[in-house]
């Protein structure tokens, strides 16, 4: 997925799978995000919109950065 990223199709950070939720757009779709670091089930949508909601709202480079940190740390030190 990191060739979408620099095609400007993904990002690295963003929402699970939809750009919009009621009429509020919400980012690109990211290759992580909120609901990776929060173990959110795939099909639970209502708790994913609320992440993505809050993100969209708060986006800013040092949550980004934040982020990414914590999904490496998650994927190389299995961190929970």
């Amino acid at each position: 997925d990191i060739p979408d990223v620099f095609f400007g199709q993904k990002s690295f950070v963003g929402p699970r799978t939809f750009s919009f939720h009621d009429d509020l757009y919400v980012g690109k779709t990211g290759l992580t995000g909120y609901w990776y670091l929060e173990n959110v089930f795939e099909n639970d949508a209502d708790d994913i919109k609320k992440l993505d909601i809050f993100y969209a709202k708060n986006s800013n480079i040092w949550l980004d950065l934040e982020i990414l940190g914590l999904t490496f740390a998650k994927m190389f030190l299995r961190m929970e």
